[in-house]
C-alpha cells in the first residue's frame, strides 16, 4: 500500500447514475485485478478528511488504472467524482483487497456480477480473457437502461448473459435476477471457480447455491458493494 497522486484524465457517462474515469498516477501503479484503491474526498466539508473505497475497473497497465462509480444522489464521494474536471489530481492510497483470482488453477471460471459490482470483475477478465480457460460472465441490473460495458463483452468474445430484473417492454434477453439464471444453468460444479461482486443478499445467496452443489469453499469468492 502506497499513497500516491493521480490525475483525472477522462470521465463518461455510460448510464444515468453510472460513470467511467480514467486515471493516470504519476508513476507506475502497480496492483493486482479484484483490488481497489481509496480517494480521498476534497470537497471542503470535513477539514480531517474523508476517504472512500473504489474497485479497480482495468486490468494493470503502467501508470493508469479505471473505475466504474455509481453516482448516488446523497453520495459523498460519488457526487466529489461526479463534479471533477479532466485534469484535477486526487491523493489515493493503494492498492488494497484480497479479492483475486487464481491464475494457477484451470478449472472453469463464473463471474457473477450486478451493477457497480462489475469494476473488479472487469478487471480480473481483461487481465485474464487470453488465459484459455472456460470462462463465463452473468451479470444483472435491474432495467434496459441500466446495461452498460455489453459492446466490450462482445468484442472482446466473451460467453455473457445478462439478466435484467424489471424490463420495461420487451426483451430477448433473460428476465429474471442472476440467482434466477444459476439455479437454471447446468455446471461441471467439481471443475469451476466463481466469482462474485455486488449486493450482499446477492452475494450470499449465490454462495449458498454454489456451495450446496458441492463446490469447494476455496473456489467461491465474493467482495460485497
Amino acid at each position: 500500500m502506497k499513497e500516491f497522486k493521480a490525475k483525472l484524465v477522462s470521465a463518461k457517462g455510460l448510464t444515468a447514475d453510472v460513470k467511467h474515469f480514467v486515471f493516470e498516477a504519476e508513476e507506475d501503479f502497480p496492483y493486482e485485478s479484484g483490488q481497489f484503491v481509496m480517494v480521498e474526498i476534497t470537497d471542503g466539508k470535513d477539514p480531517s478528511g474523508v476517504s472512500r473505497a473504489y474497485s479497480i475497473a482495468s486490468a494493470p497497465d503502467g501508470k493508469r488504472f479505471e473505475l466504474l462509480v455509481k453516482i448516488l444522489p446523497d453520495g459523498r464521494g460519488s457526487q466529489f467524482l461526479n463534479g471533477l474536471q479532466d485534469g484535477a489530481v486526487l491523493n489515493f492510497k493503494g492498492p488494497f483487497g484480497h479479492f483475486l483470482m487464481d491464475t494457477s488453477s484451470k478449472k472453469d471460471v463464473l463471474f457473477v456480477a450486478t451493477g457497480t459490482g462489475l469494476a473488479p470483475i472487469r478487471a480480473m477478465i481483461n487481465a485474464n480473457i487470453s488465459s484459455g480457460r472456460n470462462v463465463k460472465l452473468f451479470f444483472g441490473v435491474r432495467y434496459l437502461a441500466d446495461i452498460f460495458m455489453e459492446e466490450e463483452f462482445k468484442d472482446l468474445g466473451m460467453n455473457y448473459k445478462i439478466c435484467v430484473s424489471r424490463p420495461e417492454g420487451a426483451y430477448s434477453g433473460f428476465v429474471g435476477r442472476v440467482t434466477d439464471l444459476i439455479e437454471k444453468t447446468d455446471f461441471d460444479y467439481k471443475n469451476l471457480q466463481v466469482y462474485i461482486c455486488g449486493s450482499k443478499q446477492m452475494s450470499d445467496s449465490v454462495r449458498t447455491y454454489f456451495l450446496g452443489k458441492g463446490v469447494l469453499p476455496e473456489d467461491i469468492k465474493n467482495e460485497v458493494f
